[in-house]
Order: structure tokens, then sequence, then C-alpha cells
């Protein structure tokens, strides 16, 4: 039961710390670590994650391209006994004169998420999306981040678990173009409107300090 509880409080605190603009989470040493550093579309690749004992401690980082997707699938060789898988993603750019910023984290199994954007300070639907799943049924796990904005956005996953038995684990990941939903053009058309009033809001501002 202890050690349940240090790994729900070593992942959220990890999760939690994640900061808009920086992929620089950790406050606990990971014996396991990889900053993939700016992926591309159409990247593949396998991460073998190192063990200490039967305890999994393992970070990845990077960086998303703009309308990109990354999926990691981890695959365990032993028995996935308990652990926390922690997604998180995060933006921060100026694009057509508007500052957008957002973040979003998902932690599986415990079903938590949170997702906020703002679009030059005032609250918005956000342009990142994280999920994190576990299957201790097949020892698998998997964890996506969707980047649907124009800038990068920085990534983290963060999984501690048990493992009996084989400790090895491969972690497959790909990038690839993120599907535009339906309701995407819709959105870009209320996040115009949003910068117009804005881009109003300051200009009354101003002038009533010129008047002033």
């Amino acid at each position: 039961m202890i050690f349940h509880r240090f790994l729900m409080v070593t992942v959220l605190v990890l999760a939690l710390t994640l900061k808009v603009g920086t992929v620089s989470a950790a406050t606990v040493d990971f014996n396991a670590g990889v900053d993939m550093g700016t992926v591309s579309i159409g990247q593949t690749g396998t991460i073998t994650a190192d063990h200490f004992g039967n305890l999994i401690l393992n970070k990845i980082t990077g960086s998303l391209p703009a309308n990109g997707m990354i999926t990691f699938t981890y695959n365990f060789a032993g028995n996935l006994v308990s652990g926390f898988l922690a997604a998180g993603s995060s933006y921060s750019y100026i694009d057509g004169g508007s500052d957008f910023a957002g973040k979003s984290v998902s932690i599986a199994p415990l079903g938590l998420s949170s997702t906020n954007g703002t679009v030059d300070g005032f609250p918005s639907t956000a342009l990142s999306v994280a999920s994190a799943q576990i299957d201790f049924d097949n020892n698998t796990a998997t964890s996506t981040i969707k980047n649907f904005s124009s800038g990068v956005v920085d990534y983290v996953n963060l999984f501690a678990g048990l493992v009996l038995g084989n400790k090895n684990l491969e972690i497959a990941y790909s990038v690839s173009a993120v599907p535009l939903p339906a309701a995407l053009p819709l959105f870009g058309i209320g996040l115009a409107a949003l910068a117009g009033f804005g881009a109003r809001k300051r200009k009354k501002i101003n002038a009533g300090l010129l008047a002033a």
C-alpha cells in the first residue's frame, strides 16, 4: 500500500509540475530518461527502458511539430503488477499577433485529466491533447500527444511501475500527421473572432489612456 502511494505521489508531482513552454518537469531522479529533441512526422523507433530491481521509472521528453501526433506503446515483458502513466503537453507561442498558450495532462489508471488553453489571455479550447491508458491484463500501456496548433508542443511521458519476472520494457513510438477534427474549422473561426475581440479591447483601452 505504501509503495502504491509512493508511485501515485511520484507521478502526480511530476505531472503537475509540467509548465507551459518547458519539458523539464522532473523533481525525482529517474534511472532512465530520454530527451528526444524535436521529432518529425514519419519518424518511428523503439526506446529500451532501464530498471532498478522490479521497479521501472521512465521519463520521455521532446517537442512535437505543428499538426503532428506522437504515440508511445509500452510493452512489458514481465507481469505489470501496478503502475501509473502520465502524459502531458504544453505550448506557448505567438501567431498572427496573438498569444497562444495551453497544456493538457492525463494520468492512467486514475482517470485524471486536465486541459486548458488561452488566446491573448482569454480562456479557449486547448490546441494540444494528451491521453494515457494502461492495460494490466495484457501488460501494455499507451500514450498519445496531439498538436492541433500552428506552434511547437512540448511533451512529457512519465511511467512508474512494479513488474514481476522479466523486467525488459520496450517503448515503440511513431509520429504522424494529426487527424483533422470535423469541428476544427469552426473552432478556427471562433479563435479569429476571439482574437479580434481582444484586439478591439486593447485598442479601446489605449484610446482611453491617450484621451486621459
